[in-house]
C-alpha cells in the first residue's frame, strides 16, 4: 500500500515546451502556463529531468 500524494504525470507537450524554455524562446512563466503547472511543480520536474 502506498501513502501520500500521487506522482504528477507529465503533459503530452512537456518535452516541446521544456525545449523552448531551455533555448530561451519562451519564459518560465509562459512554459508554466502552457503546461498548466504551478511554479514548484514546474521547477521540481525540470530539475529532476535535467539531472538524470
Amino acid at each position: 500500500m502506498k501513502f501520500g500524494r500521487p506522482e504528477t504525470t507529465l503533459p503530452d507537450n512537456y518535452a516541446e515546451v521544456i525545449a523552448l524554455w531551455q533555448s530561451n524562446k519562451i519564459t518560465a512563466v509562459e512554459a508554466m502556463k502552457r503546461l498548466g503547472m504551478k511554479k514548484t511543480t514546474f521547477y521540481k520536474l525540470a530539475h529532476r529531468l535535467t539531472n538524470k
